[in-house]
């Protein structure tokens, strides 16, 4: 049973909600560059980007990751791709890869 006060309390919180979810997707950043190194059994990446500057990442286990336009591993990917990483950074500066595009051109 609702208390007459929860008739105005609801919808303030569903208007909250709707505010983080289309917010969240804004905390994401992007980097570009060429992968540096892939520690795939520590879930780990460095990404050189357009400055010379390298980036350390980690990978989120449910990072979505593709190769060349196909669905890939994380152990796939090798020093020299060129990749597009959507990551976030938490408070303490850890910065956590979720998608990344890598491009390797045929050899």
């Amino acid at each position: 049973m609702w208390s007459r006060g929860m008739g105005r309390v609801m919808p303030r919180a569903a208007g909250l909600l709707g505010v983080l979810l289309v917010a969240l997707p804004c905390l994401a950043d992007t980097l570009r560059g060429t992968l540096r190194s892939v520690d795939a059994e520590q879930r780990r990446l460095v990404v050189t980007d357009k400055d010379g500057d390298d980036n350390p990442l980690v990978v989120a286990r449910t990072a979505s990751i593709v190769l060349n336009g196909k669905k890939a591993t994380l152990e796939e990917l090798r020093a020299g791709d060129r990749v597009v990483v959507t990551f976030s950074e938490d408070p303490g500066g850890t910065a956590t890869a979720t998608a990344i595009e890598a491009l390797r051109k045929p050899k």
